[in-house]
């Protein structure tokens, strides 16, 4: 919780605490108002990135195939396909603020990755290999609109035609 004080006209004394050395110092920070509420926005906006990047990694790695699939000799995702499907994952949400519909194991040996955009019907799939190749499918409904493997982790293309209507 932050505590400020109205000292005048658009300024507040922000008393600011922090730790160093095992040592309390506090300092007096005089700010324009509007500054301080800048400020208190972007620490707001990067408490949920954290919390939505933390979700992203809770679900690439809590993955499990099912026991189907292992009678069938199918490899579960490795640490490194879950690793790069994190990556991914956290790429796409900083640069186009997209969250995955659901992440799961895919059946072809690696992190099948699922983005649906609700306004022009059309689903996005990402699969990372366990092989480290990545390759994409844009669909809407039953149609397929565009397939590609993924190079450099180079997803402009195929994002820009999943958020086209």
């Amino acid at each position: 919780m932050e505590l400020t004080f109205p000292i005048g006209k658009n300024l507040v004394y922000t008393p600011i605490i922090s730790f160093y050395n095992d040592t309390l110092s506090q300092t007096a920070n005089i700010e324009d108002e509007n500054t301080n509420l800048k400020r208190n926005n972007i620490v707001r906006a990067k408490a949920n990135v954290d919390t939505i990047f933390k979700q992203l990694s809770g679900w690439v790695y809590s993955i499990v195939i099912p026991d189907k699939w292992r009678k069938e000799n199918i490899l579960p995702p490795t640490c490194s396909s879950k690793a790069l499907a994190e990556k991914i994952t956290k790429s796409i949400y900083q640069k186009y603020e997209l969250i995955p519909q659901n992440i799961s194991a895919s059946i072809e040996q690696g992190v099948f990755v699922n983005y649906r955009n609700f306004k022009n019907n059309k689903k996005l799939s990402i699969e990372i290999y366990n092989d480290m190749e990545i390759a994409a499918i844009l669909n809407r409904e039953k149609q397929i609109l565009k397939v590609m493997d993924i190079i450099d982790e180079s997803f402009e293309e195929i994002i820009e035609l999943f958020k086209q209507e």
